[in-house]
């Protein structure tokens, strides 16, 4: 995971980089929640949904892991009967969560910055 883009474009106001920071982690939970209830429910068509609606921000971040985790899960709605949906859950839990404590330590830095 790679904040690199993110800090160049909002070097120069911390405050709106942390607002946007925020927002995404407030996106991302309930995104979390969906994608695992549309996986559970073998709703592909909301999982497809949700994937596209979050792909570009993991992009931006670099977080191939998660986009490589959220693949899989398409690959198996596509039939792939190698993948089966506790392991694919357990997985995308686990990525949310480092995604999650990655972006409120990166919102506890800019909270550092504006203290100072």
């Amino acid at each position: 995971m790679n904040f690199e883009n993110l800090d160049s474009l909002y070097r120069s106001s911390p405050i709106a980089y942390r607002e946007l920071l925020e927002f995404m982690y407030q996106e991302f939970k309930k995104a979390h929640g969906k994608i695992t209830a549309s996986i559970e429910k073998g709703d592909s068509t909301a999982f497809s949904h949700l994937k596209h609606k979050i792909f570009s921000t993991l992009n931006t971040l670099e977080y191939t892991e998660l986009i490589d985790a959220l693949t899989q899960v398409t690959s198996f709605y596509d039939g792939d009967k190698n993948l089966h949906t506790e392991a694919l859950t357990l997985r995308l839990n686990g990525l949310f969560q480092l995604l999650f404590q990655r972006l409120e330590d990166k919102i506890g830095e800019l909270e550092e910055v504006k203290v100072m």
